[in-house]
């Protein structure tokens, strides 16, 4: 007999505790997606030939461009979130695409319910932005202050 997917309070406590994900699979594999093909002439935004090539790249060898634009366009966070928060620890300000502070911002701006499934990931990005929290308040880009209110929506 199958068990039944989690859900409401059950799936809030599946991702209670880290877990591991293997970073040479890509968000494909991981997600058990299958490339859609495309017919002859078929047409495709930029956008969504990046979105689709960094979706085949392993996520562990994902640049911090290619993160912030995924979780810009609301891929799934519990593979990509990890991956950004080891960039993060370093430089929380970096650049992915030219703006210092894209990849934190679009890592502090997932929707509250992801953080409520994802309570150590939650923690780890409190955490670092408590630890540059002195940088981020000097800082007058608009990404520190998406860090800033995520901080104190979450303390």
């Amino acid at each position: 007999m199958r068990k039944p997917k989690p859900t409401g309070n059950e799936r809030t406590k599946a991702h209670a505790r880290p877990y591991r994900v293997d970073r040479a699979r890509s968000l494909n594999e991981l997600e058990g997606w299958r490339p859609t093909p495309r017919a002859p002439g078929d047409a495709t935004t930029s956008l969504v030939d990046a979105c689709e090539r960094a979706c085949a790249r392993p996520i562990g060898a994902l640049t911090a461009d290619e993160l912030t634009r995924l979780l810009q366009q609301h891929f799934p966070g519990r593979f990509l979130v990890p991956v950004a928060l080891d960039l993060l620890r370093d430089d929380p300000l970096r650049a992915a695409r030219g703006v210092p502070g894209d990849l934190l911002q679009a890592v502090a701006a997932r929707g509250d319910a992801f953080w409520e499934e994802h309570p150590h990931l939650r923690d780890e990005l409190r955490a670092l932005i408590a630890a540059h929290e002195p940088a981020l308040a000097a800082s007058d880009h608009a990404s520190a202050l998406v860090a800033l209110d995520f901080l104190r929506r979450h303390r």
